[in-house]
């Protein structure tokens, strides 16, 4: 059976100018997906959308913006429809994190984590499904993390993004009953090699680096990300979870 994705292949992927956003955009690439790529930093981007036009796709595009701001949200998805119309597959991506245990977090802390991570999703998954229910079909893929469905000590905020974001998606799912072509679901993952660990502005202050070597590469996941968008007209994967093999 012919994939899904094989009809108009076209991508926005949030969080898309480094780690499993831009592994994604290049693996997508070379499949001929045309892409709308987002994310905060614009030289990234810039790098991203070059290797992903060097890749194979014949559109890059890309837009700097905020995924938990409503303007933003908005004109990022007024140019991806200009661009492509419906997109065929939406990758939320996004994420950050502000580690430690709860009473030596802020609530800033907490807006931020919440505000990209699960804000972030809802902005998107309200702009995008009706758009996906007109055109009658689509692929929305949350990029969520095993600890959507466990707990870590000194990881509270991001258990707590991750379990609404579960939440969130397993409802929208209920709520597409009778929209057989749109499909929602999350990847995830263990821990991944990326920035994350380093960037404070992103996976948040650290004492120390784990080990990245026993981590999954981004490449893994963004593997996982397009098994979901490219499954069977005939199937709707819920939920795929990786863990590293070391």
């Amino acid at each position: 059976m012919a994939a899904a994705a094989s009809v108009a292949k076209s991508m926005l992927i949030t969080g898309g100018s480094s780690g499993v956003g831009a592994a994604l955009a290049v693996q997508a690439a070379t499949r001929g997906y045309k892409l709308m790529i987002v994310g905060r930093n614009a030289d990234a981007l810039a790098k991203v959308a070059e290797e992903c036009r060097g890749a194979g796709s014949s559109k890059v595009l890309t837009q700097v913006a905020d995924v938990s701001s409503v303007p933003d949200t908005e004109r990022v998805l007024a140019a991806t429809t200009e661009a492509f119309g419906s997109p065929s597959a939406v990758i939320l991506n996004a994420g950050m994190n502000r580690p430690g245990a709860v009473d030596a977090t802020t609530p800033e802390d907490f807006d931020a984590v919440m505000g990209v991570n699960v804000r972030g999703v809802y902005l998107y998954l309200r702009s995008v499904l009706p758009l996906m229910k007109e055109a009658g079909r689509g692929q929305v893929v949350v990029t969520s993390s095993v600890l959507g469905e466990r707990t870590s000590g000194g990881a509270s905020l991001y258990c707590a993004s991750k379990f609404a974001v579960q939440g969130m998606v397993g409802s929208v799912r209920k709520e597409l009953a009778g929209n057989p072509g749109v499909k929602v679901g999350t990847v995830m993952p263990g821990a991944i090699a990326t920035a994350w660990w380093t960037d404070e502005k992103r996976g948040g202050k650290r004492s120390s680096t784990p080990d990245l070597s026993k981590m999954l590469t981004p490449d893994a996941v963004a593997s996982a990300i397009l098994t979901m968008v490219e499954q069977p007209e005939s199937s709707d994967i819920d939920r795929i979870v990786l863990e590293p093999a070391a």
